[in-house]
């Protein structure tokens, strides 16, 4: 459900596109402000449940869950951050990784020399250190692959 409010794909769909693993986190590929989006509408899904469930008592149903998820991807709030996110996810697979989301397709921008710089460039990480962290080492090899 979060998968497909945030971009509109199922999280089995974005792991088929990356050639990930059905063990594989997919999370362990995205970027940072991407991840910050989606732990903040999780944090807002959340809360709406904890509040909801306190003035009930009772555990809500999966539709009632579906309707928070909704109000939250619509919510004034949220619309920049998702917008924003789709956009990075978007841009930065096709530029960076030759993945096509269709889904998120409208949110594709040109990568700036920012991004470019600090992901390619002389900026990013040097290769060995990456290498250095057993975890970072099967990132890359997935993203290899």
């Amino acid at each position: 459900m979060l998968f497909l409010s945030v971009f509109f794909e199922k999280a089995k769909e974005y792991k088929e596109l990356l050639k990930l693993n059905k063990k594989d986190s997919a999370r362990a590929t995205m970027y940072a402000e991407v991840l910050r989006v989606i732990s903040s509408f999780e944090n807002g899904i959340a809360s709406a449940i904890r509040q909801e469930f306190g003035q009930t008592g009772s555990l809500l149903s999966i539709r009632r869950v579906q309707a928070l998820i909704k109000e939250q991807a619509e919510s004034a709030a949220m619309k920049p951050f998702l917008y924003d996110a789709r956009q990075k996810m978007a841009s930065r697979d096709l530029g960076f990784r030759d993945v096509f989301h269709e889904n998120i397709s409208d949110y594709l921008k040109a990568l700036s020399p920012e991004d470019f710089e600090r992901f390619i460039g002389s900026e990013s990480l040097d290769l060995e250190k990456l290498l250095d962290n057993d975890e970072n080492r099967a990132v890359l090899n997935r993203l290899k692959q």
